[in-house]
């Protein structure tokens, strides 16, 4: 594989080696040695697929060299001192170390327990499954409610929306409808044409067919998401402990 046609390849596998291996030491001494070769050939294998040829190979260490002195240097110009975005990611790094300790399998029992605890957190909102018929204006709406009334069929409106909705919160229906179709909602009664009902999207009838009440859900039907959440909180409480071992190192002269 030519060099010469991956030389934006060749720049982030340099930069990427650089904040993944800290190699700055006291001295200036700089060692390639074939821990270096190991590292700069696998990260290049895993973004192409395929290991370097001895060309490639070359110029990637070439390029890691060279950008190993320019770090060096700029540490010894103190470059990195009161640096937001070199202090953010060097706290990252340690931030992803961290948790990377922690491990990634969670047991039943675990996820059980961790969802009990915390089972208002996935409480589902009162929800309603409902048809909507969409007219023009509102007169266009009572003609055809009327309608209804002699055993007519439904006249057909718009159909900008859709007809029906299945098991939406307020919320949603909201953000579909208009606040105060949606706000209506709790007063309409079940399996009734009712109406008109003004939205930004005209004049709705609209006749509820179902009204489920807020509930927390077994935890087979959030388990994903309970998962996820226990990561992230196992996560955060690794680095909190983490702060608490490394914290008596360091003295703070609160001047506030």
């Amino acid at each position: 594989m030519s060099i010469g046609r991956h030389p934006l390849t060749i720049f982030l596998v340099v930069g990427t080696l650089l904040f993944a291996v800290d190699r700055w030491q006291s001295t200036e001494s700089i060692v390639i040695d074939a821990a270096v070769v190991e590292r700069v050939a696998g990260l290049w294998k895993t973004q192409m697929g395929t290991p370097p040829d001895p060309e490639t190979l070359e110029a990637l260490l070439t390029a890691w060299l060279r950008e190993e002195v320019f770090y060096r240097e700029a540490l010894r110009r103190g470059l990195d001192a009161d640096d937001t975005v070199v202090r953010r990611r060097l706290v990252q790094k340690l931030e992803f170390l961290v948790q990377d300790m922690t491990s990634g399998a969670v047991s039943d029992p675990d996820l059980e327990a961790y969802f009990d605890q915390h089972r208002e957190r996935y409480r589902l909102p009162e929800r309603w499954t409902l048809e909507q018929q969409q007219y023009a204006t509102e007169a266009e709406a009572e003609t055809a409610l009327e309608a209804l009334r002699q055993g007519e069929a439904l006249p057909r409106g718009l159909e900008d929306l859709p007809r029906h909705f299945v098991g939406k919160s307020q919320a949603e229906l909201q953000q579909a409808l208009g606040s105060a179709l949606a706000l209506a909602l709790p007063k309409v009664p079940t399996n009734q044409w009712v109406g008109p009902l003004e939205s930004p999207f005209g004049s709705h009838l609209l006749r509820l067919e179902a009204r489920l009440p807020a509930e927390v859900p077994p935890l087979g039907f959030v388990a994903p998401r309970v998962r996820t959440d226990y990561l992230r909180d196992a996560r955060e409480a690794s680095l909190d402990r983490f702060f608490q071992s490394v914290r008596g190192r360091y003295g703070v002269d609160d001047r506030r």
